[in-house]
């Protein structure tokens, strides 16, 4: 451990992964059958999977980087390494339909959403600006919920601001775009009409 357990505030993977595995054994189903039977498929998410190597995807996006100025196929990166930590593959409009889900309730009660989108409070009482799963922060006055991924060749970022109900998704598949910064300008835009 690099800290005892609410003393600091660190992000890091090992969370999901270990998150994933428990998914794993209280289910008895692989992770990946898991998330499609519970969300992808009751939700119609037709365009987001657990992504293989191995598996055709229709318009799957090829992931690139730059390198020494130019711009490259991104390095291979066998997607069972990240696991529950980003071997998810989806679209915009999926995207927007898991977001409807979450703040709709059909993936987990108001009150544990509440919880989740609550910053974690420290032992010595500061806040860290994260939640359970989310980024919390404001964008002129107005509470935003955010969340970013990267592997190797693609970058995500969205973002939801509960009082305006605007859902903003950038992704990009080049990691030389960083797609914040384009949500947070198309957020400031949307809240400022």
């Amino acid at each position: 451990m690099d800290f005892i357990p609410g003393e600091q505030f660190k992000y890091n993977n090992s969370g999901y992964i270990i998150l994933g595995y428990i998914i794993e054994m209280v289910s008895g189903k692989e992770y990946a059958d898991y998330i499609n039977e519970n969300f992808f498929k009751p939700l119609e998410m037709n365009n987001s999977f657990y992504d293989s190597t191995s598996d055709i995807v229709k318009n799957r996006a090829k992931g690139y980087q730059k390198k020494e100025g130019s711009y490259k196929n991104a390095n291979f990166l066998d997607m069972s390494n990240p696991y529950a930590a980003g071997s998810l593959i989806s679209t915009v409009d999926d995207l927007y339909k898991w977001n409807n889900a979450i703040f709709n309730y059909k993936i987990v009660s108001k009150s544990t959403l509440d919880k989740a989108h609550s910053s974690y409070k420290l032992n010595t009482g500061k806040l860290t600006g994260y939640g359970y799963g989310w980024d919390l922060n404001n964008i002129k006055y107005n509470k935003i919920i955010l969340h970013g991924g990267s592997v190797s060749g693609y970058l995500t970022f969205s973002l939801y601001t509960p009082e305006k109900d605007i859902f903003i998704a950038v992704l990009s598949n080049c990691t030389c775009n960083r797609p914040r910064k384009t949500a947070l300008k198309l957020a400031i835009l949307a809240l400022n009409n």
